[in-house]
């Protein structure tokens, strides 16, 4: 399944937290449950924000190289790694 339908399946059944690992073990995951969206968009938008708040108040190294210490410290900025690319991704196919 691709990545993006893969993902439209799962937010579509409402869940209130991440899926396992083993459901998807191709793909990584950020999740986020936005109250009080105004728009799709709007909740795109908070979903991001909030993934790169981590880098805010916990930081990376200053060659923004993702290593094992950064995976296992608390508040690990690894949906970071995963923010990068998504924000480069055409919005249009979002859905509500």
């Amino acid at each position: 399944m691709m990545l993006e339908t893969e993902a439209q399946a799962y937010v579509s059944t409402c869940p209130t937290s991440g899926s396992s690992v083993a459901t998807r073990p191709a793909s990584g995951e950020n999740f986020a449950i936005i109250t009080s969206s105004t728009s799709a968009l709007d909740a795109a938008v908070r979903g991001v924000k909030s993934w790169w708040s981590i880098i805010f108040r916990n930081g990376i190294n200053w060659r923004v190289v993702y290593t094992e210490f950064l995976e296992r410290k608390p508040n690990s900025p690894s949906s970071f790694t995963q923010v990068r690319e998504w924000e480069f991704r055409d919005l249009s196919g979002f859905r509500n």
